[in-house]
């Protein structure tokens, strides 16, 4: 998967459509419940957006998956799994 990507977007900024006003600064205006899911060896960078995202969505949790790095839901599988499925049945109730 990762090898078909080639990441023509992150190439060619000036093609990518601006948003406004910026989804940063919406984040207050979630209001259903929210998983945030960032892998423990994930890039710094992630961990900050995670970290922005627990701060501006009020009905958040954000879960850190040890060992991982950015596609947690194919290294820890049964881990993933279980964290959302966890969090369905949770605010499902």
């Amino acid at each position: 998967m990762m090898a078909d990507y080639s990441g023509w977007q992150w190439l060619n900024p000036e093609f990518r459509n601006k948003i406004s006003p910026k989804p940063i600064n919406r984040l207050d205006r979630i209001t259903c419940p929210t998983l945030i899911i960032v892998g423990e060896r994930d890039l710094t960078y992630y961990h900050s957006i995670a970290n922005v995202l627990k701060r501006g969505i009020k009905n958040s949790q954000k879960k850190i998956f040890k060992g991982a790095g950015h596609i947690v839901n194919m290294e820890k599988t049964k881990e993933f799994n279980h964290e959302l499925f966890e969090f369905l049945n949770l605010v499902s109730n």
